[in-house]
């Protein structure tokens, strides 16, 4: 897992870039990977959860919805708005032309760990490599 969040994030500059639109705003099929800090902070207790509708206020900074309901996020739920910085993002998901995701790094690793019926809908879902030939 380790080594899939590493690739994931050495390749994040470009495919954000990739989903930098014409007007400077990010691309609405933007995902991301995010681990957001619950509970006590001096723990570093975290949930990872996927985003989406993705906004940069900086180099550093974004904002975006959460994509699904957390388990330990307080007070929030799926759609919430959270903040969160660079370092905080471990993966990262765009489409193809043809709509199968990109990225997904970390979920490429977890394939082997889920049952077949779910796993089979999932990597159909997924392009054959986590970034394009052309990177």
């Amino acid at each position: 897992m380790n080594s899939a969040r590493s690739q994931a994030r050495q390749s994040l500059p470009h495919a954000l870039r990739l989903a930098t639109l014409s007007n400077g705003k990010l691309s609405p099929s933007l995902g991301l990977k995010v681990a957001v800090h619950v509970g006590n902070r001096d723990r570093n207790d975290t949930e990872v959860i996927w985003v989406s509708n993705v906004v940069q206020l900086n180099n550093r900074r974004f904002t975006a919805k959460l994509a699904n309901d957390p388990q330990n996020i307080s007070n929030k739920k799926r759609g919430s708005k959270i903040r969160f910085d660079l370092g905080q993002i471990s993966d990262w998901s765009l489409p193809g032309a043809d709509g199968k995701m990109y990225g997904h790094f970390t979920t490429r690793v977890m394939l082997e760990h889920i049952p077949d019926s779910t796993r089979a809908q999932l990597a159909a879902r997924l392009q054959p490599k986590p970034t394009p030939s052309n990177w």
